[in-house]
């Protein structure tokens, strides 16, 4: 829980307020942009536990691009898929944020090693499938 603590915080400190503060999306930057820290710092202490870091991870359904935006800047390489762009998808330079509709049944993903799907809405049920 300590090492979680610190990766929080240093994601929270150094990308994480600034973020919140020049939000421009509808959503509550309280609520969306600390979740996103969250859920990057999970990610990474779960990698180092695990003594894995993935090739590349896909994040299916990014929406807004955060997740794959702090994971970039903490080191980890990988992309975001959505439906459609969003408008943010602009502040967050540099990184790789591709608007596409993903058919489960002929999209093979077979670049990434690691699917991330916090936000995936009717692609849920597939993320077993793709990942195997």
């Amino acid at each position: 829980m300590e090492h979680y603590s610190q990766v929080y915080c240093e994601i929270k400190n150094k990308w994480g307020q600034q973020i919140a503060a020049t939000w421009t999306e509808r959503t509550n930057p309280q609520k969306f942009v600390y979740e996103d820290c969250a859920i990057a710092a999970y990610l990474i202490v779960y990698w180092r536990q695990k003594g894995f870091l993935p090739h590349k991870f896909c994040d299916i359904g990014c929406g807004n691009g955060l997740l794959v935006y702090l994971l970039q800047k903490m080191k980890v390489n990988g992309y975001g898929i959505d439906l459609r762009q969003r408008k943010i998808w602009t502040k967050f330079a540099g990184t790789d944020l591709r608007e596409k509709t993903l058919n489960p049944k002929e999209d093979l993903l077979s670049d990434s090693d690691f699917l991330i799907g916090n936000h995936t809405d009717e692609l849920t049920p597939w993320i077993p499938i793709m990942a195997a």
